[in-house]
């Protein structure tokens, strides 16, 4: 059926469901020009698109549509209806829904309650403003943290390792995602859960698995080690509970990580212990473990439901700065237009205003925004209720397709779209179907259709392909060539070599295989970069830009690329070039910035130039004054350090992004980027930069050129900016996006890669709404409410749902060759696997090949290495197969026909230090001989030391201290009195800073509490410290010269430093007294030691010494 069959009845409303590349967008235009050559002035039409792109597109193209029926059209009536249209164009709408939202708003802003002259925020700058409101929140919070509070910090404290998030930023994002939801205000279920007795039953339960991990008979047990994180965690139980500090928190949050930080205990094998099997053991693990993962649930729905209510004030907080600046974010401007729609009056005037309402991508709306648009189209003024409304006669005209639903995560849900639509279908709608596609290859299509027909529901079959050339195929395989480990089948290995791999694929796609693509205008040419788009599923994996490398193996092929909608913008080499200059910008005297400077891209001042500078001339301080005669070698640092001093004498009287510029023409760094490779990108870089400088001087977040510094240092740790586009539909080179951004669009060459990535994520639904009742129940710091644990098998095959719709996106971007990447060795499962059944051929066919079309000769084996156990025989075979499903061919690619090694061009944090030629490597070999040979003596002259050193309690007897007389007094001590290192540390800190006897107790009490002594230990060190400050041997006379821990330190006749601390020393001008306080009873030790003492007072003085060991 053509596009147009069904849109000739200008007084009938449609619903039209389009399969990938039926043209349904130009249905929509087609409709669009009919209604305005009907009578329909442009300003009462509103078509609402996904996307600015896409909006940009649709105009254009209903321009273009214009002036071709205005050029055919015969009435002069509507000649002249079409060709005013096509001066007025810009009066009709046709933008995204938020920017709808927003006209609405200034067009009644009065009865939207907005400020007339509101502004629009952007996603960026609405979390800058969120970020400002959370910290002030968590400031006072943390000053008096509550219950929930405490719980969730203990929890982000014992994050896993490879989370290298901020536990506050972990808090943070929460609170974000609260507050992106925040229209569903209903609070979350609370049920009862006595966490504290649970805990208790816990650990006792872990005690049970603990005595029998300690009845093991053998002194090394696998076993037996691999149940250690379970011993140590009880043995800090045990102690916290000893002292008095047991922390419920701390220890739920250690018992919960207890499963992951055992999850390689194995069995072993052998005898275990008398009485005590393996399998007891091990069973016992596994009824502790479950226990633990139920815990965890229950613990984990009891902390998000308190966690919710406490940062749902971070929201009403947010809510409250917007109002009182007045700006509003993309979610105000959708609940603000909901709120002025339910007004009677601003909703039956809108309802004139707007005559036909166009919805594009309608399944990528939510219920806010199917709210808005129905009751703009509603027939009745008076219907209040969008899900009773019936659109007006010819009103309404959707398009959209369930099968490319894939925004859950921004509120999108494909079974509104199939609601509604029935909905609409029994108000009297009218309904069509688009299946007849033009985009892809009849292989392409058949593909599609064999892996999609059975797995999603309602499957609407692709139709009508375009014949591909006999001379190439439509679908290959590419399997990676080093998917081992070292032994089995490893997700590392396939991510390091699946970059290589595919930027050899394409290189020689390009130069070598002769296959070609469609143009637009229909014609075959040969294949390009510019043809070819890499599809991901994410572009991060924990952290690590899956991207980079793939832009390192195509940099060093010199294959231009352009990476779209990238979050690595902070982590690109450019962009921490200048981000280290604008550093030492504001603060000159950060010499680790100012050397990066100097020697990094901006001035490239060689190595040897700056040692020797900084060995003539100091420190690297631009505001330094360098004498006039400096030798010309050091000009590049002069004028570094001139362009340095000037930049921070006006950074602060002058935009932002001028100093920025005036950074890149005094280093005439743009002529260097731009002759790095993917020079287009790096520039586009740079220009990003200093717009997002002038962006964020203008929204009022740069209080100061240091703002945007500590900005560009927070967003790096965050790197949540995507790189600039350059020209992002017509640039130039190979495409890399993920699928989410390559939605609506289509490519010559789609290669689908990020192998390993799941097919959906690991804790299964990350959230459940129930828009009646304002639910929105979501996890929070990875711990799921009740709402969502109840509802959590529905929501995780919700998710499955949705990841069969993403791989179906991925495969339907495709027009002429469709590459999937994948293992020869087995089906490994991920994003990619919906995809299998079209892919791989039956197990039994795995080594029948056929020749495969345009291609070279291939070997017998996907796989360059494996380990000798693994046969060869066990994988796909190079070549032609037919899947499993499906009527298509599919090649299977042999990657050694590909030029995999390739050196990489690395950039300057990774260049090649050691390089050279012959002659220079042996002349290097030789002095580096030399350099060893005088580094070993001077080692060997260092190893012989000039003195030693000793403490005084362990020198021991020294010949020339004899002639101190030491006197040992011993005061009785009661019978089973605590000793140890402990005892005399506290009672040794007791008699440090008591000035009388009576102080004793206290300070024992304080003292006791910092070494962590028990009461009995506190007591008997109070009246240790009690009898000697009673005794008279301490009893300093009035007047006399006193010192307490008195430090020491005295050269013996062997060169022996001895040093060491006098507990007390008076003097009466006369001579000195030296006592030292003993707990234990090592009177040779003791003496020898206070002789010491005052021999280095006899030494230092001149006076007499007596010494006094007093043996408490």
């Amino acid at each position: 059926m053509s596009t147009t069959a069904f849109g000739s009845g200008l007084d009938q409303s449609w619903v039209v469901e389009a399969s990938a590349g039926t043209g349904k967008t130009t249905a929509l235009v087609d409709r669009m020009v009919e209604v305005i050559a009907g009578g329909t002035p442009v300003e009462a039409i509103v078509a609402v698109t996904f996307t600015h792109a896409a909006a940009g597109n649709m105009k254009l193209r209903v321009r273009q549509k214009l002036e071709q029926r205005r050029a055919s059209e015969l009435e002069p009536a509507v000649r002249a209806r079409l060709a005013e249209a096509a001066r007025g164009l810009d009066r009709a709408f046709i933008g995204t829904i938020h920017a709808f939202c927003a006209q609405l708003l200034r067009r009644r802003p009065v009865e939207a309650r907005v400020d007339p002259v509101f502004r629009e925020l952007d996603q960026p700058e609405a979390m800058r403003i969120f970020g400002r409101v959370f910290r002030r929140w968590m400031e006072q919070r943390l000053a008096a943290p509550s219950p929930a509070l405490e719980r969730a910090l203990a929890r982000l404290a014992w994050r896993e390792e490879r989370d290298s998030a901020d536990p506050i930023e972990g808090l943070r994002e929460a609170a974000w995602a609260l507050a992106e939801w925040r229209d569903f205000d209903a609070p979350w279920d609370r049920r009862g859960f006595d966490r504290d007795a649970q805990l208790g039953e816990l650990i006792e339960r872990a005690e049970g698995t603990l005595e029998l991990r300690n009845r093991c008979a053998r002194s090394r047990d696998s076993l037996y080690d691999g149940l250690r994180p379970l011993a140590e965690l009880l043995e800090r139980v045990r102690l916290a509970r000893e002292a008095g500090r047991f922390d419920a928190n701390l220890v739920e949050s250690e018992i919960l990580h207890l499963p992951r930080d055992m999850r390689w205990l194995k069995q072993g094998g052998g005898r275990y212990a008398d009485g005590v099997t393996r399998e007891a053991v091990m069973a016992s693990w596994e009824e502790l473990r479950a226990a633990i993962e139920e815990f965890g649930q229950c613990a984990g729905a009891d902390l998000a439901a308190r966690l919710r209510d406490e940062l749902w004030e971070v929201v009403g907080l947010y809510q409250q700065a917007k109002k009182r600046a007045g700006p509003l974010d993309f979610m105000d401007l959708l609940l603000y237009a909901r709120d002025l729609l339910r007004h009677d009056g601003a909703r039956a005037d809108l309802q004139k205003v707007y005559q036909r309402v166009f919805v594009d991508e309608f399944q990528d709306t939510d219920p806010l925004q199917a709210e808005i648009l129905l009751l703009l189209a509603a027939a009745d003024p008076a219907e209040r209720d969008w899900r009773k409304a019936t659109p007006a006669a010819g009103k309404l005209y959707v398009v959209g397709d369930p099968k490319q639903s894939i925004y859950r995560f921004r509120r999108a849900d494909a079974r509104l779209f199939r609601r509604v639509c029935q909905d609409l279908r029994e108000a009297g709608v009218g309904s069509r179907e688009l299946r007849s596609s033009t985009r892809s290859t009849k292989a392409i299509q058949a593909f599609v259709n064999a892996a999609f027909n059975h797995a999603i529901p309602d499957y609407l079959p692709l139709e009508g392909g375009v014949e591909g050339l006999d001379a190439q195929p439509g679908i290959v395989a590419l399997p990676m060539p080093e998917p081992y480990g070292s032994r089995n089948l490893s997700n590392v290995k396939i991510d390091e070599c699946s970059p290589n791999a595919v930027a050899a694929f394409i290189e020689w796609l390009w130069k070598e295989s002769g296959w070609k693509v469609r143009e637009r205008s229909g014609a075959w040419t040969p294949i390009q970069p510019e043809h070819v788009c890499i599809l991901f599923r994410r572009f991060t994996n924990f952290g690590t830009d899956l991207t980079q490398e793939y832009v390192r193996c195509l940099e060093a092929r010199g294959i231009a690329h352009l990476l779209v909608g990238s979050k690595s913008f902070h982590r690109r080499e450019e962009v921490g070039t200048l981000r280290t200059a604008l550093r030492a910008i504001e603060w000159p005297d950060d010499e680790l910035s100012v050397f990066a400077v100097l020697r990094g891209s901006l001035y490239a001042v060689l190595d040897d130039t700056l040692l020797k500078f900084r060995n003539a001339h100091g420190r690297f301080h631009p505001m330094r004054a360098l004498p006039e005669d400096l030798d010309p070698e050091f000009a590049p640092i002069r004028e570094a350090f001139g362009v340095l001093r000037e930049l921070h004498g006006k950074r602060n009287y002058r935009p932002i992004a001028d100093t920025i510029h005036e950074l890149l023409e005094a280093t005439r760094a743009h002529a260097g980027f731009a002759f790095r490779k993917g020079g287009e990108r790096v520039l586009a870089n740079v220009f990003r930069l200093t717009d997002l400088a002038r962006s964020f001087e203008v929204s009022g977040a740069a209080t100061s050129f240091r703002a945007l510094v500590e900005y560009l240092e927070s967003e790096y740790e965050g790197s949540d900016t995507g790189e600039a586009p350059v020209l992002e539909q017509e640039g130039g080179g190979v495409k890399l996006m993920t699928v989410h951004k390559a939605k609506g669009l289509e490519f010559p060459v789609v290669i689908l890669a990020d192998l390993t990535a799941n097919l959906t994520g690991r804790q299964g639904g990350d959230r459940y709404s129930e828009p009646d009742r304002r639910l929105c129940a979501q996890r929070l710091l990875g711990c799921a409410p009740w709402e969502l644990l109840d509802q959590a098998v529905a929501e995780a095959k919700a998710d499955e749902e949705e990841a069969l719709r993403v791989a179906y996106v991925a495969a339907t971007r495709a027009r002429d060759l469709l590459v999937v990447a994948a293992v020869g060795e087995a089906e490994r499962p991920g994003w990619l696997s919906p995809l299998y059944d079209a892919l791989y051929p039956p197990k039994e066919r795995w080594r029948v090949a056929g020749t495969a079309p345009g291609c070279p000769k291939f070997g017998d084996s996907t796989v360059l290495n494996r380990p000798h156990d693994q046969p060869e025989e066990g994988s796909v075979k190079p070549g032609l197969h037919y899947p499993k499903a499906g009527t298509h061919e599919v090649v299977w690619f042999d990657p050694r026909v590909l030029t995999l090694r390739v050196a990489k061009a690395e950039g300057v944090e990774n260049e090649q230090v050691l390089s050279g030629t012959t002659e220079q490597s042996v002349e290097g070999l030789r002095r580096y001989g030399e350099w060893k040979d005088r580094r070993a003596r001077r080692i060997a002259i260092g190893s012989v030391p000039r003195f030693r050193t000793a403490t005084a309690e362990t020198c021991g007897h020294a010949q020339e201290a004899e002639r101190i007389a030491v006197e040992t007094i011993t005061l009785p001590a009661a019978a089973g009195r605590p000793s140890g290192k402990k005892f005399g540390r506290v009672v040794h800190d007791i008699l440090q800073h008591a000035e009388c006897a009576n102080d004793a107790e206290d300070l024992a009490a304080i003292w006791g509490r910092k070494h962590g002594a028990g009461e009995e230990e506190c007591a008997a060190a109070a009246a240790a410290a009690r009898a000697v400050l009673d005794h008279p041997a301490v009893a300093v006379p009035a007047g006399a010269e006193r010192y307490r821990e008195l430090p020491v330190m005295v050269r013996l006749e062997d060169g022996t430093l001895v040093e060491g601390r006098i507990d007390l020393a008076w003097s009466d001008g006369q001579s000195w007294t030296v006592v030292d306080y003993k707990t234990d009873r090592r009177e040779k030790r003791n003496v020898a030691q206070v002789q010491l003492y005052g021999l280095a007072l006899q030494r230092a003085t001149g006076l007499l010494v007596r010494g006094i060991v007093l043996e408490v």
